[in-house]
């Protein structure tokens, strides 16, 4: 659960300087054309290589597919986030998520869905 308490500090701090940036579309152009870290690899490959070497260590299931599980937090992290665009008063405010819906959403993308 750590990794996901990180995404999600991650987007709740990156929020303002994007809310910012919406109506210029050459900034963020150039933005988005810098590497994402000193690997190069953005936030989604990052997680994923953390995966995989959780998978490496047993602790993910060996035929586990780690881009599209890394995808998935990705994605509910950018969720519970980004309507905070939408809410200005709030944007400023720390950002609550339960403990608990965290552990849910791990479990979940660990556990699968499928019956």
């Amino acid at each position: 659960m750590p990794p996901v308490r990180h995404l999600l500090d991650l987007h709740q701090r990156i929020l303002p300087v994007f809310a910012g940036l919406l109506g210029q579309p050459k900034v963020l152009a150039r933005f988005n054309g810098w590497p994402r870290s000193k690997k190069g690899d953005n936030l989604r490959q990052t997680l994923t290589g953390y995966l995989d070497a959780e998978r490496q260590h047993g602790r993910i299931a060996a035929g586990a597919d780690t881009e599209a599980a890394a995808a998935l937090l990705v994605g509910a992290c950018y969720e519970v986030v980004l309507p905070r665009l939408l809410q200005p008063a709030g944007a400023g405010e720390p950002l609550e998520v339960a403990p608990k819906f965290l552990e849910r959403l791990v479990a979940t993308v660990l556990g699968g869905i499928r019956a």
